[in-house]
């Protein structure tokens, strides 16, 4: 019985990976029943839960389906493939000269031999289908599916060795013991791949390959590496694939490694050729509609090249995926990546070897050369007008079958969906970019041939100009239907991207030892060095150079300001460093690529990751907040403010209300703070006097911004200009300050109060709750905790507790002590999973005291990772 049990502790966590329990959360929307990417091998466990990663990458593609960007591209119908074919065979310049009957002379060459082609789409076809071929699917879900595996291969070996006498000859003694050790170890990782909301795909595959590595250690312990008759087992459960490819290996590492190429080469990519036999099908369905017999012609031709590819590689599939394999193990790739991207290759080498136009295409593509220029004998005007005709027959097509796989994701839901929804758009998006440079090609094929030569492939209806269809094709590059690089913290010291963090390693002469009120002076002379850490935490130094941090991250630059309101950029490789602008960068537009920038003049722009200017507001504005299609922003005069939204998509900036609020007397009036909620604005205005100009009371009002009508909100004996939105589920709360009971949070952190004002937006009711009140992501110091108010909740965020500082091995809280002694934040911020918190530690210094303002002098400061669990401190360096 005690073996049994024990068996049991081993195998628990691995359940961990199948679907968090109800503790961890689970579902996200995503129907538990659907299959995942890699067949499971396994007939005693077929039915395996969605891993959060599924959830997350079915919410970001329903996402995309709301989103702007698919409502526009639906919009287009086929897009600039059809509309380009269109204006081609409108000016009927494929009939000019017998387009194809030039195309039809033409050969494709290979080696020594030339091949000749029957159907003109075979290369448009081929090149599209190889392009858009499975390894691109299996390099981005590798590591998922490498963790995949390890489930099922586990929960087999589980199932067999739930007979307590079985077990005894695999597990006795100490082995048992480290069982239950390698079985903690794992499941503190799987809890770690839970927490994958609201990350990007690269994130999410970092945050997998982190987990791949350690599971990888894990399987090579003393515990794994010397038991044989458990590996025997665990190739046991493999089946046919053992038996294909025979897993010599004595490492389970390597066997799974095996077991995922075998999977990969096996597959080719069902997503793939599902949508392929759908356009195909829709090709069919077209023909079928139409008189005509040339264009009914060009649409059984295009499905009967689909088809005809497709059912070969299903059965070269079937009957060489064991010899591709194999051939593959030799390839001497170093890593398994490397592995699963010359797998990808090689397999269509081997099954293009028995069709000779893919094979030419194949050469083409790795030797870098145009399809065009693997033809011989051919009218390069004639050749690229023949294509801009077979993408806009492809473009209608893949156009109906995206738009029925974005139905059924809306309607489903599920990670099938998901995976469909995504080859569709990517095949889609493939022949939108093709169709761009076969444009450009056919242009500049004009440009350079003489104009009496090219006049009769020309008319009145000329195509669209080639800087035209560039700008077309700038559009299409970046968009992603999931999976967008999402920076975490953008202009904060420390910075995400990608999976690593960047941030300035200070030294210690670069901040002084002393200063005044704790403001300690930089050093602008001094180099620091540019840090790009990643996940696994080396840290790698990008460039040395005099700044200290923020950092902004737009366009595979890196932005710092070095000194007064100039900032530079550099490239992630530590080169090129450049004067970027001048002024001062008030915000990020992360999904346009923009940073947004205020010249010393006033005026407002963007510069979008090519650093071009796109000009926003003249001087006498000032900007707020912006999302995906506004830049709202306002200016004011005597009489009152004015606030507008700037529309990246019409380039205009249009009034959307006015407040009528006068000057007061002899006070001062100011926008103090302003809180932007889906419908509209709430902005509080103070009214200040006095010689040292100070505040003196206050009122907040609201925009709708439907009407575009203001209202007082809270005439209330405001006291301090600061207030703070909480969306709660039910109910929506404003809260602020009007009490002089204000308590200084340590050393200049902004105030808190323990006792608020909050107004219920809903019902308009009022009363005071105990709530400590301070801006939004504002990081502060209350009660020995350092704690920070994030979206819009209704309860503080615990950063950093006084216990955990006693485990950093400080011997004071947070704070100062009897003495004036102080241990506080220089900054705090949070960055995907972690807190990046740097910690000052400072003492009374008389001798820098200047006046009533007290003197400081810097002890340590040190820079900390705090998972937000709490659970993992680890100091970065210090200075």
């Amino acid at each position: 019985m005690r073996i049994t049990i024990k068996i049991a502790c081993l195998f628990l966590t691995v359940l961990m990976l199948l679907g968090v329990s109800a503790c961890a959360g689970g579902g996200g929307g995503v129907d538990e029943s659907s299959e995942n990417i890699v067949t499971n091998p396994f007939e005693s466990t077929p039915d395996r839960e969605s891993l959060e990663y599924e959830n997350e990458y079915t919410r970001q593609h329903l996402e995309f389906v709301a989103g702007e960007d698919y409502k526009k591209l639906c919009a287009d119908g086929g897009g600039l493939a059809s509309d380009v074919a269109a204006n081609y065979e409108d000016a009927k310049l494929n009939y000019v000269n017998g387009t194809w009957q030039a195309i039809s002379k033409a050969s494709a060459t290979l080696g020594e031999g030339k091949i000749e082609l029957i159907n003109e789409y075979e290369i448009l076809v081929t090149k599209l289908m190889q392009n858009t071929s499975a390894e691109e699917g299996f390099t981005g879900s590798f590591e998922k599916n490498y963790l995949e595996a390890v489930i099922g291969l586990l929960k087999g070996v589980k199932t067999e060795l739930s007979d307590a006498n079985k077990a005894v000859d695999f597990f006795t003694g100490e082995d048992l013991e480290k069982a239950e050790e390698y079985a903690e170890k794992l499941d503190k990782i799987l809890i770690k791949l839970q927490k994958l909301d609201g990350v990007s795909d690269e994130e999410a595959t970092g945050l997998y390959g982190d987990a791949v590595k350690q599971v990888k250690e894990l399987f090579e312990t003393d515990f794994i590496k010397g038991n044989e008759k458990f590996l025997k087992s665990v190739k046991g459960f493999l089946g046919k694939a053992a038996k294909v490819t025979g897993f010599a290996s004595d490492k389970l590492t390597i066997v799974v490694d095996e077991y995922l190429m075998y999977q990969a080469m096996a597959k080719t990519g069902e997503e793939w050729e599902s949508v392929w036999s759908s356009i195909s099908s829709e090709a069919k369905s077209a023909a079928s509609s139409v008189s005509e017999k040339k264009l009914r012609e060009s649409y059984e031709k295009i499905a009967e090249c689909i088809d005809k590819i497709i059912a070969r590689t299903k059965a070269y599939r079937s009957d060489n995926a064991s010899g591709i394999f194999l051939t593959v193990l030799e390839t001497g790739a170093e890593t398994v990546r490397d592995l699963a991207l010359s797998a990808g290759y090689k397999a269509w080498d081997e099954i293009m070897k028995c069709w000779p136009v893919g094979q030419a295409v194949r050469t083409g593509l790795v030797a870098g050369v145009g399809v065009a220029n693997l033809l011989a004998n051919c009218d390069d005007i004639a050749y690229y007008g023949q294509m801009l005709i077979g993408y806009g027959r492809l473009g209608e097509c893949a156009y109906v079958v995206l738009e029925k796989a974005g139905k059924e994701l809306e309607s489903k839901k599920t990670y099938n969906s998901a995976l469909l929804f995504d080859k569709a758009f990517n095949i889609y998006k493939e022949i939108q970019l093709s169709a761009c440079d076969c444009t450009i090609s056919y242009c500049t094929a004009i440009v350079d041939n003489p104009l009496g030569y090219i006049f009769k492939y020309t008319s009145d209806d000329q195509i669209t100009q080639t800087y035209i269809i560039q700008i077309y094709k700038a559009d299409w590059l970046p968009l992603r239907c999931h999976g967008l690089q999402k920076i975490i913290n953008n202009g904060g010291h420390v910075v995400g991207y990608n999976g690593n963090v960047y941030y300035f390693k200070l030294s210690a002469e670069s901040v002084e030892d002393t200063g005044t009120n704790a403001n300690f002076t930089v050093n602008s002379n001094v180099s620091n060095d540019l840090i790009c850490r990643s996940s696994e935490g080396k840290e790698t130094v990008i460039a040395k150079t005099n700044a200290t941090g923020g950092i902004y991250i737009c366009g595979e630059k890196l932005y710092y300001r070095k000194q007064d309101y100039k900032w530079y950029s550099i490239g992630f490789d530590g080169k090129g460093e450049s004067l970027a602008l001048s002024g001062q960068i008030i915000g990020d537009l992360s999904v346009k690529g923009m940073l947004i920038v205020k010249t010393n003049e006033g005026d407002i722009y963007g510069t979008d990751f090519g650093g071009n200017r796109i000009n926003l507001l003249p001087a006498g504005y000032t900007g707020v907040s912006a999302d995906d299609s506004y830049y709202y922003n306002y200016r004011f005069d005597s009489k009152g403010y004015y606030f507008y939204r700037y529309s990246f998509e019409n380039d205009k900036n249009e009034l959307i209300g006015e407040a009528n609020i006068p000057e007061k007397g002899d006070m001062g009036r100011n926008l103090d703070d302003i809180c932007v909620s889906n419908n509209g604005i709430y902005f509080l205005i103070g009214y200040y006097a006095g010689t040292g100009y100070f505040f003196q009371e206050g009122c907040i009002y609201y925009l709708a911004f439907e009407t575009g009508e203001v209202s007082l909100v809270v005439n209330d004996d405001i006291t301090l200009p600061m207030m703070y939105l909480a969306d709660g589920e039910d109910t929506k709360y404003l809260y602020y300050y009007n009490t002089q009971s204000v308590l200084g949070v340590e050393l200049f952190k902004g105030s808190i109060n323990e006792n608020v004002r909050r107004i219920n937006l809903t019902t308009g009711e009022t009363d005071t709750v105990s709530f400590p009140l301070c801006g939004e992501g504002v990081p502060f110091i209350n009660g020995g905790k350092l704690q920070v108010l994030l979206d819009g909740k209704n309860s503080p965020t615990d950063m950093l507790t006084d216990d955990m500082i006693k485990k950093m091995g400080y011997t004071a809280s947070l704070g100062f002590d009897d003495n004036g002694n102080a241990l506080y934040h220089q900054f705090a911020e949070i960055v995907g999973d972690n807190y990046y918190v740097s910690i000052m530690q400072v003492v009374p210094d008389d001798k820098s005291s200047l006046g009533w303002r007290q003197g400081y002098r810097r002890v340590s400061t040190r820079l900390y990772r705090i998972s937000n669990d709490g659970e993992e401190t680890e100091l970065i360096y210090e200075y």
